[in-house]
């Protein structure tokens, strides 16, 4: 400390000085060299200037972004704004700060964000220095109210993109908000089209490992947010409708026939 630095220094000159005079003052200060790591949105190598501390929450695939500015020393919420913010998988009740001691031994706190989003809690956001790791772990199970939070708050991008194709009246690519349900997420798209099967709706989901999630279900419109029947959307999900029995017979006689169709004009 500044303190310190000054006793440090008066000491030194009072053996050459009889009264040493010290004055000390801190003209700029170095930036804050960190890791932020797990679930994060862009895991990595940060470094944080205490003069000029602005933070993106960003959507992973580039959509939409918000800016979080702060002043006074970084803390450990302005750490994770500065990875990108959270993931939808984030467990906050354990969140990690690592510091190395004076004897050169890590020294782990353990934090929790979680309850205070709910306001059961005081938030303990402690300040961050040069060489501290921050280590987000991913949740094993959440609900739907824990989803919910986690989208809500400040640490998470404010929406995700998702693709929704096929028996929609307006397919395409939509930026919709994080805690939005499969239900509706369709109606972003302009409703289901008259050729539309209501019973089969398909979630295809990337995970982390490579591999694909594909599942269906049912449309209800009245449904509530649930993981079984109507779940949240995540970043980069893609939606599809599928047509009626009906409406599949239809297209493959119009293909089957469609050869022979300037013979019958």
């Amino acid at each position: 400390t500044l303190k310190e630095a000054k006793a440090l220094i008066e000491k030194e000159y009072s053996k050459i000085l009889k009264i040493p005079i010290i004055s000390i003052n801190l003209i700029n200060s170095r930036a804050l060299r960190i890791s932020v790591l797990g679930e994060v949105k862009r895991p990595g190598f940060y470094t944080i200037d205490p003069q000029n501390n602005n933070n993106r929450v960003l959507n992973s695939d580039g959509g939409e972004t918000i800016i979080e500015s702060s002043t006074g020393w970084p803390t450990l919420v302005e750490a994770i704004q500065r990875a990108g913010g959270i993931t939808q998988n984030s467990n906050l009740k354990e969140i990690s700060l690592s510091r190395k001691s004076t004897n050169n031994k890590d020294k782990i706190r353990i934090i929790n964000f979680y309850d205070p989003l709910l306001g059961n809690e005081k938030l303990n956001n402690p300040k961050i220095y040069d060489g501290d790791s921050i280590f987000v772990p991913k949740a094993i199970t959440l609900n739907d109210s824990e989803l919910s939070k986690i989208s809500k708050s400040n640490l998470s991008a404010p929406s995700i993109t998702v693709n929704i194709i096929g028996e929609v009246n307006k397919p395409g690519q939509y930026n919709i908000s994080s805690d939005t349900p499969i239900n509706q997420a369709i109606l972003f798209a302009g409703n289901f089209t008259l050729r539309a099967n209501k019973k089969v709706i398909r979630l295809i989901r990337l995970r982390a490992n490579g591999t694909i999630l594909s599942k269906e279900y049912r449309y209800n419109i009245n449904q509530e947010r649930s993981v079984l029947n109507n779940p949240t959307l995540k970043d980069k999900d893609t939606i599809v409708v599928s047509p009626t029995g009906y409406a599949r017979i239809g297209d493959t006689l119009n293909n089957a026939l469609n050869p022979f169709n300037p013979i019958i004009k």
